[in-house]
């Protein structure tokens, strides 16, 4: 049998299941199947089966944040109980760990401190980021694209793995996720008035989330927003008029920007320190020669915390110049898009364990295909300013993220949002291929 009739007749008999189901339904089953993983890792952990990867309170090895972040949603709680709401709210913890400290105020009586009492607010986490998945999809492309978006993130493994632990990265996924959604309705639709402002509010509200809780990531925020005015801007000018109510929505969330305090962090304290040094040694401050200095900074401070190890990718290289970091940018779009590379798929990881790396290789085996597929669209859908403005939000993020970050396990974790949006446009890609099969076989057919 041809490989095409393999790959595609499965896929089509999917595509004719999937137009008779109902989202509802669909979000459903995703809601148990997330509460079933949570209870599996709990027993797991609890009763000793898989003891290595998971503690008793069903932390994984692989979400090595989760136990200090545990430990402070129960100092919050502690503090809460004993000095009231005001002496919480004014407790200086990350606003994650916050929220976590109120599931854990609710539920921890039940469940202990252990992930089953964090499993409403991950649950919503991943609910949310399913139905942004679907709705980002549906907006760009169509409901069949979402919906097959939706499904593929909805049982991705690891996701589903991170989405049950301590972490920031569920919130900060959510929050990004709006952002993009709000800006793919820019290119989208004619907003109305009342559209322009919620569209507006929303943004801003994830922008104010971002701000404090992963103000390390401010940058992509920033890369975000600027690509979508810019093809709001393209797509006005070859309207040839002018979307007012969109260009409201676009100015509150820019202006927003604008004047909201960011909650500075040790990276931003980094950062600023070595663009000093690199002035007082007589260099110029020009802003792209700033950028290079922030790019080095944050790929050395990930190099000396890590090393060269199993589960780093050139730890031992360094950038001296913006020479360095021209030159590496190939390599790093690779990385950012396809690492683990495949003679690390086998590979035993000294935290995590070969299973990890079996699963890391098979969700990366499984991107290629979707890259592929991503590529088909990007021709197809040229004309589609959805379609650049995902791809472009998603590869500038992943070749800076491939530019610094040298630890396989965070550059999974930080580029989970950007992957999503190249499996939307990978989804879009797979029903053009699907369809063309179907016509080519309808063509045989009726000849």
């Amino acid at each position: 049998m041809p490989l095409n009739h393999i790959i595609f007749r499965p896929f089509a008999f999917a595509r004719e299941r999937l137009k008779r189901a109902r989202p509802l339904h669909l979000l459903l089953a995703a809601a148990c199947l997330h509460f079933l993983i949570a209870l599996a890792i709990y027993a797991a952990g609890r009763l000793s089966i898989l003891p290595y990867p998971f503690t008793s309170s069903g932390m994984g090895q692989f979400a090595f944040d989760s136990i200090r972040y545990q430990q402070e949603a129960k100092t919050l709680v502690e503090v809460l109980s004993n000095d009231g709401v005001a002496a919480w709210l004014r407790a200086p913890f990350p606003l994650h760990v916050h929220l976590y400290s109120l599931s854990f105020a609710i539920f921890s009586l039940l469940f202990g401190y252990s992930v089953l009492a964090v499993e409403p607010l991950n649950l919503f986490y991943y609910l949310a980021s399913v139905v942004l998945i679907y709705r980002i999809g549906k907006e760009a492309f169509g409901k069949e694209t979402g919906l097959i978006a939706a499904i593929v993130i909805a049982l991705w493994p690891s996701f589903l793995l991170h989405t049950t632990q301590f972490l920031k990265d569920p919130l900060f996924i959510v929050c990004m996720l709006v952002l993009v959604f709000v800006c793919v309705t820019w290119l989208t639709k004619i907003c109305s008035w009342k559209n322009g402002l919620l569209t507006g509010a929303l943004g801003a509200g994830s922008i104010a989330v971002l701000g404090r809780m992963k103000s390390n990531m401010w940058a992509s925020v920033l890369v975000l927003i600027v690509i979508g005015l810019i093809l709001l801007l393209a797509r006005q000018g070859r309207a040839r008029q002018i979307f007012a109510q969109t260009m409201l929505s676009a100015a509150l969330i820019v202006t927003f920007m604008l004047v909201m305090p960011v909650k500075e962090t040790e990276v931003h304290r980094r950062d600023q320190s070595a663009i000093e040094i690199t002035e007082q040694a007589g260099q110029s401050s020009f802003v792209w020669r700033s950028l290079g200095v922030r790019i080095a900074e944050r790929r050395k401070v990930f190099n000396i915390t890590w090393g060269p190890q199993e589960s780093t990718i050139d730890a031992a290289l360094f950038f001296n110049n913006t020479g360095d970091i021209v030159c590496y940018l190939p390599r790093a779009t690779l990385i950012g898009l396809f690492a683990p590379f495949p003679r690390m798929w086998l590979a035993s990881a000294a935290t995590t364990g070969r299973a990890a790396r079996l699963l890391s290789g098979a969700e990366t085996l499984l991107f290629y295909l979707v890259a592929l597929a991503a590529g088909v669209c990007a021709y197809v859908e040229r004309r589609n300013f959805s379609t650049w403005f995902l791809l472009l939000v998603a590869l500038t993020n992943i070749v800076a993220l491939g530019l610094v970050v040298t630890n396989i396990g965070t550059l999974f974790r930080l580029r989970y949002v950007f992957w999503m949006l190249i499996i939307i446009i990978g989804a879009r890609g797979s029903i053009i291929l699907a369809n063309k099969f179907s016509d080519g076989q309808a063509a045989k057919s009726a000849s």
